[in-house]
């Protein structure tokens, strides 16, 4: 839920409100004026000062040339810990889709 919006030259600041589950709806206006759309990646960071900073996260320069490579070719140009990052992620993402039966024959 919109609380207020304070509008400046160069940037909007908007104030909103969490649900139940903590959770914030990015209004549509900025997705229409950042572009972003449904199943959009983002990164979070969390600052010393507790501020968070969400950003859309663009993964390839030509994502339609390079949607027959595998994801590891596109990850691999993330430095070391952020790779070992994804790889981990992705590894435990299968598992669960796969039900723990992922090698079996």
């Amino acid at each position: 839920m919109i609380i207020t919006t304070i509008e400046r030259k160069n940037s909007m600041k908007i104030f909103i409100a969490t649900d139940s589950r903590s959770r914030l709806t990015i209004p549509e206006n900025i997705r229409r004026k950042s572009g972003i759309k449904p199943s959009t990646l983002f990164s979070m960071t969390l600052n010393d000062d507790n501020s968070i900073v969400l950003k859309p996260v663009k993964i390839c320069d030509n994502c339609i040339a390079d949607i027959n490579k595998p994801l590891s070719d596109l990850v691999m140009h993330y430095p070391e810990a952020e790779r070992n990052k994804a790889f981990a992620a992705l590894s435990v993402d299968y598992a669960k889709r796969c039900g723990g039966k992922c090698y079996e024959n």
